[in-house]
């Protein structure tokens, strides 16, 4: 049997110092270090920033051409991430927060850390947060998985 093909979303893998950056590294850690039938390709945003050496010669990074900035951000969760996917053809794509694709081209598994954009109004932010918030909540209702890390998630 052939090994599984993971494709990660590695936006956050440059920021160790957020929570979404920290839960990255630990779950490629793990993943590689507990699954010797898994295969997992990292794709990070290319602006300009050199991944870390992968943990594993079952771990590969992919650089997708990427702006910085939000827009940046929207593009490549929308747009480059999914692209190279379609490329690549993994079993199944991981986005390790709360920023899947709208329209995923493979089954999809997403994180979701907390909701407090949704339930607490000060947090709400303005009209394009609201617009992202609203993004990333129906791309989440799409994926064929939904991961929360806490239970008020």
């Amino acid at each position: 049997m052939a090994a599984m093909h993971v494709a990660i979303n590695g936006f956050f893998w440059d920021r160790p110092d957020t929570g979404s950056g920290q839960y990255l590294i630990h779950l490629i850690r793990h993943l590689v270090q507990s699954s010797p039938d898994l295969r997992v390709t990292v794709f990070y945003p290319e602006i300009g920033r050199q991944p870390v050496p992968p943990p594993s010669e079952r771990c590969q990074w992919q650089p997708v051409p990427a702006r910085r900035g939000w827009l940046g951000k929207v593009i490549f969760e929308q747009v480059g991430f999914p692209q190279a996917c379609r490329r690549l053809e993994p079993d199944l794509i991981h986005v390790p927060y709360w920023g899947s694709p709208l329209r995923s081209p493979l089954p999809t598994v997403v994180t979701v850390h907390d909701l407090i954009p949704l339930v607490l109004p000060d947090y709400r932010g303005g009209v394009l947060a609201r617009f992202y918030t609203s993004l990333v909540a129906a791309a989440a209702r799409g994926a064929q998985h939904v991961i929360t890390d806490s239970h008020a998630s």
